[in-house]
């Protein structure tokens, strides 16, 4: 089955929030916990596609739960059958077809009741998104404030967020998002590694704003960070037969999600809408504290030297070596 890359994420047919029934879909998940049977820990991608990076840490990580997002209906369709035939669809790991930039926030809230825990989010991953290269599709991206936002309220303290892009300006633009100023403080960055690869061989680089952290081991946890488990894109790039740059990126949740913002949360608007030149809802990005502006707006596209992505300043450097984290031998 063929589906088209590139869709309008923002249009109203993904607007409207799915149903889902968790205690179908990830039962293991729902089952109440007890000192014999503790919490379960949960990884979410954002951005499954065909589901072979979860389907392969499912099935390496039993003790785990992993729910692929995705917002291509004929996508999810081919993802259910990879998770059927690895045996894990319905048991330890689910896809949703949805769009969580617009929906994600509801989508979560139901699995926080589901499972009864309002932190439930050990592991979250982005792993080479739609780069949105025009400006006028911009706001189409999917890792934004609000969407952090909403992560950031299910996270564990200490939960690791994996940033992964072969387009280096893609990088740019989510570090960019990560940075913005309601997120100040929530976010810690662990490492930033850029590899450029050739026939198989890979050699790290420094493309401008994008310079190396967390070192020599950081670098190289971040390239292994799920083991053997890759995308096919991830493949296709770093393999002998291909060739370019990937950027990743690990950042980790800090243990007060809410101390830059003071005691009002900041949440994603809900229900605030117009529709722009091109017939699209276009959702306001935030509401609350901060002033409503359309998504296109706050996140059109800048130059790469327009934002040299630096921590926030009450967000020190972390370890990895405590980062508990799914991997696939």
């Amino acid at each position: 089955m063929r589906a088209r890359q590139h869709v309008n994420t923002l249009s109203a047919a993904f607007a409207e929030p799915p149903e889902i029934d968790w205690l179908d879909a990830l039962p293991l998940a729902c089952a109440p916990a007890s000192a014999e049977a503790p919490p379960r820990p949960m990884h979410v991608d954002l951005g499954c596609a065909d589901a072979t990076v979860i389907a392969e840490l499912a099935r390496h990580n039993p003790g785990w739960d992993f729910l692929g997002l995705e917002v291509r209906e004929p996508v999810v369709a081919i993802a259910k059958r990879r998770l059927e035939a690895a045996g894990v669809l319905g048991r330890n790991a689910a896809v949703v077809r949805c769009n969580p930039q617009l929906t994600g926030t509801e989508l979560l809230a139901s699995l926080r009741e589901a499972t009864g825990r309002r932190r439930f989010l050990s592991s979250a991953a982005v792993q080479h998104p739609d780069p949105c290269f025009k400006r006028r599709h911009a706001r189409r991206r999917v890792l934004t404030p609000p969407l952090l936002a909403a992560l950031a309220e299910h996270m564990l303290p200490g939960a690791p967020l994996l940033l992964q892009t072969d387009v280096v300006d893609a990088m740019r633009a989510m570090l960019h998002a990560c940075a913005h100023r309601t997120l100040r403080g929530r976010l810690a960055l662990a490492a930033l590694v850029t590899t450029r690869y050739d026939g198989g061989r890979g050699s790290s680089v420094t493309p401008q704003g994008l310079a190396p952290v967390g070192g020599a081991e950081g670098g190289q946890q971040a390239l292994e960070w799920f083991g053997a488990a890759s995308t096919p894109r991830e493949r296709a790039v770093a393999g002998p037969h291909g060739g370019g740059f990937i950027s990743r990126a690990v950042l980790v949740w800090g243990e007060d999600p809410r101390a830059a913002v003071g005691a009002e949360a900041v949440s994603p608007a809900r229900g605030d809408s117009r529709t722009d030149a091109d017939g699209a809802v276009v959702r306001m990005a935030w509401g609350g504290t901060v002033p409503c502006v359309p998504l296109a707006a706050a996140f059109s596209i800048e130059p790469a030297t327009a934002f040299p992505w630096q921590l926030p300043a009450e967000a020190p450097l972390v370890s990895l070596r405590e980062v508990d984290r799914p991997r696939c031998e």
